[in-house]
């Protein structure tokens, strides 16, 4: 049986819960990694991200007007 964490110093209930966790959050930090390491990733500039984010804000307000 593992030990019961205090809530105030950990959000998991037990050590082998956040053991568990750390070892699944490691491992999908690692697939993220490799996967944007691939030549094969698609690439976005910060002004591609800007205008797709801008335009579904204003659909989204287009939306709410129409409302």
């Amino acid at each position: 049986m593992s030990a019961v964490q205090n809530p105030i110093i950990s959000e998991f209930p037990s050590e082998q819960d956040a053991a568990t966790y750390d070892a699944w959050l490691r491992q999908k930090v690692q697939a993220s990694l490799a996967n944007a390491a691939s030549p094969a990733s698609k690439r976005f500039t910060s002004d591609d991200v800007a205008r797709k984010v801008a335009a579904t804000i204003e659909a989204e307000n287009a939306k709410r007007r129409l409302a």
